[in-house]
C-alpha cells in the first residue's frame, strides 16, 4: 500500500487477484472521528491496485455536508 496524497491510498493486489471483482471498503470502528469518517473505493491504480480515499465528514456553517481528505482513518478492504 502506498499513499499518494492526503487521504489517497493505492492497495496493490497480487496478480492472481482480479481487481475488477467487488471490493468493499469501510472505515474501521474506533477511529478518531467514528461516525464522521469515510473510506471508499475510488477506482483503479498501479498495475493491479485499487484506490481508497479517506475523508472526515462535517457540516459547514450553511448546514451543508462537506468532506475533507484525512490520513487518520483506519479502514478494511475485503476482496472475495
Amino acid at each position: 500500500m502506498t499513499r499518494s496524497g492526503t487521504g489517497v491510498y493505492c492497495l496493490e493486489l497480487p496478480s492472481s487477484v482480479d481487481r475488477s471483482v467487488a471490493v468493499q471498503v469501510s472505515p474501521e470502528g474506533g477511529t478518531q472521528n467514528a461516525g464522521a469518517d469515510s473510506a471508499s473505493w475510488a477506482g483503479d491504480c498501479g498495475t493491479n491496485g485499487i484506490q481508497v480515499m479517506t475523508e472526515e465528514l462535517s457540516m459547514n456553517t450553511g448546514g451543508n455536508l462537506v468532506s475533507s481528505p484525512v490520513n487518520d482513518v483506519s479502514f478494511l478492504v475485503l476482496v472475495p
